[in-house]
Parts: C-alpha cells; sequence; structure tokens
C-alpha cells in the first residue's frame, strides 16, 4: 500500500515442519481435483538457483510460488489417491515422495480454494462459515484496516498507454535530470528567497493548498505504478483508498507483477510512483525560479520540496510493506521477505531462549532474514504506540482510552500471546540445556529487578545557589556616588550607592504645593451647604496627596540603594560610575553572602515525592565534566506542585524539565506535576569552591526503597489521574 500493493506470494514445500503441520486426518477427505482456473507461470529461480514457478489463481488473482517437485506432483492430481500419486511420481519422473508429502499437497490445495468444489470442499465451506469472527471481532478488523477500491483502470491504463509512455524513455529521465540541476544550482543563488516561500503556509488556506497538493501527487504516484505496471504487460484490477486506523493512504493492485520473471522490471514497477514524484519535483523546482511570487510559484513550492521528501520517507522504508519493502525484497532478490524475517526471528529466539533448533518452515533459518525481523519488530513497536498515543488524543477521552486499549492489545499484545501460546504448545520439547538455564536465570533475575524494593533513592533535577541578592535601578535616576567596589565586604543595610531622580523631586514638589493650595481652600471655606460639599472633595483630595507624597519620599528613600544582606559585592558592570544614567530595573550588582553555605532547588515527580522526608541525606552532582559533588540535607518539601520553574532548569534554555509558557507572565510551567525540593549543603572540606551564582546539576535523594513494579504501578495512576482531571 502508500503507492503499491502486492499480495506476498506464500510458498509450499514438502518434509520437516510443513509436513507435520498438515498431516492427513484419520478417515480424511477424498483426493481432490484441480481447479480448471488455475495457470502457472515461471518465476526467478529461487536463491540457490532452483528454478521455481507460480501457481495463479485467476478467480482471487493470488500466486503462490512452487518448485519443481510441485509442478509434478500437480500434474497428477487429478482425484487419485495420495498413494498413488506418489507411485505415479516415481514412475514419471522418477521422484521420490511419501503419502504424507502428498497429503499435505492436497491439505495445501483445499485450504487455499484451489481444488474443485465437491462435498469436502462444502463441508469445509460451511465450517469455516460456522467459525467465523464475532461482529465484534469484524468491526475490529475493520476499524483497524480496510480498503475502499475506486478504480478498475485496466481498460483506461491500456488506451492511454501509448500517450504516456515517452515519460519512460531514456531521454525524459536525462532531461528530468538536467532540470533538476538546473533548478537546484538555480534556487541556491536566491536561497533565502526560497525559503521565504515556505513562509506562507503557516495559515488554514496555507495547509489546505497544502494537502491539496499532497493527494494530487500522490494520484500522480499511484498512475506510476499502474502505467509501469500495464507497460510491462501486467493487468491492473484496481486502484483506491485504504484506511489504517481511519488514516487514508492511496493504493494501486499490482499483484500481477509476480509474474515479472526479470528482478528489474518488478523493480521498476515498485519505484514507479517515486519516479513520477521525483519527475515533478524536478520539473517544479526549475519553474520555481522562472515565475513571479504569487499562488503559482507557492504550488511550484510545494511541489518541488515537502510533497516528495515526505514521500520518500514513507515509501522508501522496508520496515513497513510499502514501496520500499518491495523495492528492498527485488532488490536482494529475496521473495516473501517478511515471512522468512518473521520465521528466523521466531527460530533464532526460541533457541536463544529454550535451545529449540527445529525451523519453522521448510526455508533454513538464517541470521540476517532474523535481524531484519527484529528490527520490523522493533520498529512497528514504536509504531503502534506512536498510533495509539495518537488515537487516544484525537479523540474523547472515553472512546480514546478504548481505542487506546484495542490498538495496544490488537497490535502489540495479541502478538506476543500468539507467540507464547506457541511455546507452550511444545512445551513437550523442553529439555533441559544450557538456553533454558540462561533463560531461567534472566526471568529470574526479571522478576527480582521489577518486584524487589531495591531502588533507594530517586535522582531528579536540580540547581545549586548561593544566597545571592541581586539589586536593580529602582528608578531612572542618575549615579551621585558609587560607594560600593567589586569584592568589598559590606553589612545589611550598608549604603551602597547614592541615586538621584530629578522627575522624582519634581513629582514631590509639585505634590506638596498641591497639597498645600488644599489647606488653604479648606481654611477659606464658611459653613454653608454648598461649601460642606466643597469640604468633602477637599479632604478626599489631601487624603490622595498625603500619600502620594509618602510614596514619592519612600521612591526617593529608595534611591540611596542599600546591602539586603551582609555579604560581598560582584557582578558589577564594567562602566558603572557616578554621574551616568541609568533605566529603571537595570542590573546594578549583587551581593553573595559566602559565609552561608549553598543551597539546592529540586523538582521531583508526583510519583516520588511521597517517598521523601525531611532531614533526608542526598548528594548534588554538577552538570559539567568532573563537576563537583555536594551532600545536602532535604530541608523543605512543597506539600503542592510547582506552578513555575527556574529558567536555568527549563528545557527552552537546555534544561533537562519540559515545560510551557505561561500565555500572560510568560514564566515557564512544568508540564507535569513537579515538587519544589529545598536542601542545604553541607560545608564539605574537600567540596568545590561554591558558584559564583547558580549551577545546574541533578540532586540524588535518600527515598523510601521502591521496586519498579510499584513505581511503573504508582506512574500509572498519575497519569490515570491526571488525564481523568480528578
Amino acid at each position: 500500500m502508500a503507492g503499491l500493493l502486492s499480495a506476498p506470494v506464500p510458498g509450499i514445500g514438502f518434509g520437516g515442519a510443513m509436513a507435520e503441520a498438515v498431516a492427513p486426518r484419520a478417515g480424511g477427505d477424498p483426493a481432490p481435483r484441480l481447479r480448471q482456473t488455475l495457470d502457472i507461470h515461471p518465476a526467478e529461480p529461487d536463491e540457490d538457483g532452483a528454478p521455481a514457478w507460480l501457481l495463479h489463481d485467476r478467480m482471487a488473482n493470488t500466486y503462490f510460488r512452487i518448485g519443481a517437485e510441485e509442478v509434478d506432483l500437480l500434474s497428477l492430481v487429478d482425484g487419485r489417491s495420495a498413494a498413488a500419486v506418489a507411485e505415479a511420481a516415481w514412475n514419471r519422473f522418477r521422484r521420490r515422495v511419501t503419502p504424507t508429502d502428498v497429503e499435505a499437497l492436497f491439505e495445501f490445495l483445499r485450504a487455499n480454494n484451489l481444488a474443485e468444489a465437491d462435498d469436502a470442499q462444502r463441508r469445509r465451506y460451511h465450517g469455516r462459515l460456522a467459525a467465523k469472527p464475532s461482529m465484534f471481532k469484524r468491526l475490529l478488523r475493520g476499524y483497524i484496516s480496510f480498503r475502499v477500491p475506486l478504480l478498475h483502470p485496466d481498460r483506461f491504463l491500456t488506451a492511454a498507454l501509448p500517450w504516456v509512455r515517452w515519460l519512460g524513455s531514456p531521454w525524459t529521465h536525462a532531461v528530468l535530470a538536467l532540470l533538476a540541476i538546473a533548478g537546484l544550482y538555480l534556487v541556491s543563488r536566491q536561497f533565502e528567497s526560497f525559503l521565504a516561500t515556505a513562509v506562507g503556509f503557516f495559515s488554514l488556506e496555507g495547509l489546505a493548498a497544502y494537502a491539496l497538493t499532497i493527494v494530487a501527487v500522490k494520484i500522480c504516484h499511484e498512475f506510476g505504478h499502474a502505467f509501469v505496471a500495464k507497460a510491462k504487460g501486467l493487468r491492473v484490477p484496481s486502484m483506491g483508498v485504504a484506511f489504517i486506523v481511519f488514516w487514508p493512504v492511496a493504493y494501486t493492485d499490482t499483484t500481477d507483477a509476480w509474474r515479472l520473471t526479470r528482478r528489474r522490471d518488478r523493480l521498476q514497477v515498485g519505484a514507479g510512483g517515486i519516479s513520477v514524484e521525483l519527475g515533478i519535483a524536478a520539473v517544479s523546482l526549475f519553474l520555481w525560479n522562472l515565475v513571479g511570487d504569487g499562488p503559482a510559484r507557492s504550488l511550484l513550492f510545494l511541489l518541488g520540496t515537502t510533497s516528495w521528501v515526505l514521500s520518500l520517507l514513507v515509501n522508501l522504508n522496508p520496515l513497513m510493506r510499502f514501496d520500499g519493502y518491495f523495492l528492498f525484497s527485488d532488490l536482494i532478490g529475496v521473495a516473501n521477505l517478511e515471512q522468512k524475517a518473521h520465521a528466523s526471528g521466531k527460530y533464532y529466539l526460541r533457541r536463544f531462549l529454550f535451545g529449540w533448533d527445529r525451523p519453522l518452515t521448510p526455508d533454513r533459518p538464517r541470521l540476517g532474514y532474523a535481524a531484519f525481523g527484529f528490527a520490523i519488530w522493533l520498529y512497528r513497536l514504536m509504531l503502534f504506540l506512536g498510533i495509539a498515543l495518537a488515537v487516544y488524543h484525537l479523540f474523547f477521552k472515553a472512546l480514546g482510552i478504548v481505542l487506546f486499549v484495542v490498538e495496544l492489545v490488537y497490535f502489540i499484545a495479541a502478538p506476543i500471546w500468539r507467540e507464547m501460546r506457541a511455546w507452550g504448545r511444545e512445551r513437550a520439547r523442553l529439555r533441559p540445556n544450557f538456553a533454558l538455564f540462561r533463560t531461567l536465570c534472566l526471568l529470574g533475575l526479571g522478576i527480582c529487578l521489577f518486584a524487589l524494593p531495591w531502588r533507594a533513592s530517586v535522582a531528579v533535577p536540580a540547581m545549586l545557589s548561593n544566597h545571592v541578592a541581586t539589586i536593580y535601578a529602582p528608578e531612572a535616576s542618575r549615579i551621585v556616588e558609587l560607594l560600593a567596589r567589586p569584592g568589598m565586604a559590606v553589612s545589611e543595610g550598608q549604603p551602597l550607592m547614592v541615586l538621584e531622580a530629578p522627575q522624582l523631586k519634581h513629582d514631590l514638589a509639585q505634590a506638596i504645593r498641591r497639597h498645600d493650595e488644599l489647606i488653604l481652600e479648606r481654611a477659606s471655606l464658611g459653613i454653608d451647604a454648598l461649601r460642606r460639599e466643597r469640604t468633602q472633595v477637599i479632604v478626599a483630595g489631601l487624603a490622595a496627596e498625603r500619600r502620594r507624597i509618602e510614596g514619592l519620599r519612600q521612591r526617593i528613600a529608595r534611591l540611596v540603594v542599600r546591602a539586603p544582606m551582609a555579604g560581598t559585592v560582584t557582578d558589577m558592570p564594567e562602566g558603572l560610575q557616578a554621574d551616568i544614567w541609568l533605566a529603571e530595573g537595570e542590573e546594578l550588582l549583587a551581593v553573595i553572602d559566602h559565609a552561608r553555605p549553598p543551597y539546592i532547588q529540586a523538582y521531583v515527580p508526583e510519583v516520588d515525592v511521597a517517598r521523601l522526608r525531611p532531614g533526608g541525606r542526598s548528594s548534588f552532582y554538577a552538570e559539567a565534566l568532573n563537576g563537583p559533588r555536594r551532600t545536602a540535607i532535604v530541608t523543605e518539601i512543597a506539600p503542592t506542585a510547582a506552578r513555575e520553574t527556574p529558567e536555568i532548569l527549563a528545557s527552552s534554555h537546555g534544561g533537562p524539565i519540559s515545560v510551557v509558557r505561561d500565555e500572560t507572565t510568560m514564566t515557564p510551567r512544568p508540564m507535569q506535576g513537579l515538587y519544589k525540593i529545598v536542601a542545604e549543603a553541607g560545608a564539605d572540606e574537600d567540596a568545590a569552591p561554591p558558584p559564583q551564582r547558580v549551577e545546574r546539576g541533578t540532586l540524588t535523594i535518600e527515598a523510601e526503597p521502591q521496586s519498579l513494579g510499584q513505581g511503573m504501578i504508582r506512574r500509572l495512576f498519575a497519569l490515570l489521574r491526571q488525564e481523568s482531571g480528578l
């Protein structure tokens, strides 16, 4: 899908696991006859060079890869018994097969509806109807993935092929390559203008244009597959849209590509869609340099950049069954690569765990296949977890939780459970060996790590700070006298500098004059009713002026800048001297109290805060390489979650705490529940000198012992409380 849909080609072989898996039943069905709608086509030889064929069911449009032995046996399947077929195989082809091998072939034919309808086939059909999944399971599978065919384009492709065949010629490819090179060169000459084109798409209209462009390019992508397949003489029965968890993905049914015996032809069919997108990108990139600003240029920008980049990221990924998987499979010349990878992965997994050495399929397991299978499992685990989270957040809470659980069960838990059930069915094969001993040891170790409360500490982000007070200019003012100097020891309340603010003096004089005028006016008023009303206004005005005068005097008093605590003057800017003007809020200097040990602020997740107690010991490790280690004692644990975090710990400043900005104050707010912890650092003799201001690091705090299992359960309940709003 995502450009190319091609059903896997199951293989059939005799002997070993296959023969055991489909052993005949007692009192089995009568010998089958082949349907008349089956064809046999030559296929690319196997990896070992052995000849191979494709058995094609025209009615179901499915293919089955078979070898020379199966081809010979199929010619003998005409209603005769398994023993008779085995005898005829020896007499005619000198092939030594057993009746059990032939019964395996019969079972394969009936299971895949390749035999003529008879009483046995009808019984199988009714048995499948009786075992049909429930309505819930059918809805579940339909929700996970379903296809909607929209076109049956084969006749149109046949008629239109002569008109578009030139697009696949070497001359066209050469011209497109030249256009791409020229477009890249011209864009490099005005790269800033090129990037500026993207700004217009950060809007609702821009996103709509982007979506329509993607749809148009994907349609061209699918017709790229279809026309290449038709040019190779293949039939394209349908095109449409597949929905994977309601996400639309275009597809083209090119199952007939299995009939192509040349690997290069199959690669061309698989790469047809990507080739079309790259061609569109080359032309668009070149034309972008020739048109002026406007909608056309913006459209060309989209076609020349984001559309094909996204397509390559998705379609060239061999770990999903998109174009990249089929291209990779054909490139290395391995049919049914995913099935072989899964089988080899399970084989090596079982061999590692239990020492079992029997292949799951007739194909010989290979370590390379197993590595590819493990990569598929890991990638899809992460992908399905992402899909589950996306589904949860896209729907309202109740439905989101249900769909989230469905995703986890169907995509992750169910495959694991099926594999474990397979282990259970094979438990009779368990024998004492090194692999089983190793597995039991690892299992025991895992249980101990999960269940035993061995985690007796909590490591959290923290910062080490001195007791420091930063002093800012209280008003827009001029320095009259500078008393402080860097490194000077000061006592609490000691003047550091004297400032002058002429505007404040002017405002104070105006307020005093207005106050005196109101006093004189009140003294001159009589006692009649109108003047009594005026007296009330004057009294209110006097009170306001007195408050204003008091406030101005306090502001003027703050112009004598004093040390807020005893300590050492530091962080004085160069050029700070008398007679220079200062802006309000401008940083002047800082006073650090080195006599007191530094203190530490840490932020602990909600699930761990209950394990901490005041007085607990802790150690601070600076973030810098070989930074200082300081012991500390927890002195304070906040009773409520912190509403903001220091900038130095925020992710926006390279810190470890993920934050969002408050819309009004723009202060960093933690995205999860964090509780502030304060610890006093000890005066260690071997500790490094205290930092000048603050230092980021990690605080490891003694905590109530807890197992991994307890931690996971606590986090789960905390997440449920957070998401439910309780």
